[in-house]
């Protein structure tokens, strides 16, 4: 019985051997420099949706999946999970995923297989889209006072730091930033003073020569005006 079985496996494997043979015979350069320019024009992005704080997503488009290509998407949050997605399965010629998974970084795995009967089943291509974690404290009242600061980005991994660990880096880097302020002001202010004070006498010598040459000019108009008997 036992030797039964292990033929009936060892002919399958030898059915199978010779099915993939014929296929890899029947798949020419000339065809799989074709599918490996489709696959490699396969687009992907991602969107991230926050219009409702207790809804926060991605969107994650594919383009360009042609007739002769399936995919296998992956990704290493639900390991379990697999889309086998074709040309069949877009709308307007766009594929989307909606994913809930906001609280981590998660990459996506889309290999890339031929559908083409003379390359069946092929791996062309394998891709990937990685959705960054979404950063809570980004919206915390710091983030509205320091908006620069580094563990305010939207997308700024603080998953190794606890939200009271946040709030006093938080306040000191906004002590820091109000003493950088203060010694700005204070070094403009300086340096004005230092540049009245090295160039005192040349300022204090072209108020003069103004003066003088007002006065002047004003002395002359009162006597012309005087010779004429209008004053």
């Amino acid at each position: 019985m036992k030797a039964f079985k292990y033929f009936i496996f060892a002919f399958f494997v030898f059915v199978g051997t010779l099915l993939h043979v014929r296929a890899d015979e029947n798949c020419s350069y000339k065809d799989q420099a074709a599918l490996n320019k489709e696959a490699s024009n396969v687009k992907k992005s991602y969107e991230f949706i926050n219009d409702d704080p207790l809804n926060r997503h991605f969107m994650i488009y594919i383009t360009n999946i042609t007739d002769n290509l399936r995919l296998e998407i992956t990704n290493d949050y639900l390991d379990k999970q697999k889309l086998e997605v074709t040309s069949a399965d877009m709308q307007n010629g766009v594929y989307t995923i909606e994913t809930d998974i906001a609280s981590r970084k998660v990459t996506y795995t889309i290999n890339i297989y031929s559908k083409s009967d003379k390359c069946y089943n092929q791996k062309l291509l394998t891709t990937r889209v990685v959705t960054p974690r979404y950063n809570e404290y980004s919206t915390s009242y710091i983030c509205e006072q320091v908006p620069d600061f580094k563990y305010c980005g939207e997308f700024y991994d603080t998953s190794k730091l606890t939200y009271s660990e946040f709030l006093k880096k938080g306040e000191e880097y906004k002590l820091k930033n109000a003493k950088e302020e203060e010694v700005e002001k204070k070094g403009f202010f300086a340096s004005i003073l230092a540049f009245l004070n090295k160039y005192k006498w040349y300022i204090i010598g072209g108020v003069l020569l103004a003066a003088a040459i007002t006065f002047t000019v004003i002395f002359i108009h009162k006597k012309r005006l005087e010779k004429r008997g209008l004053v």
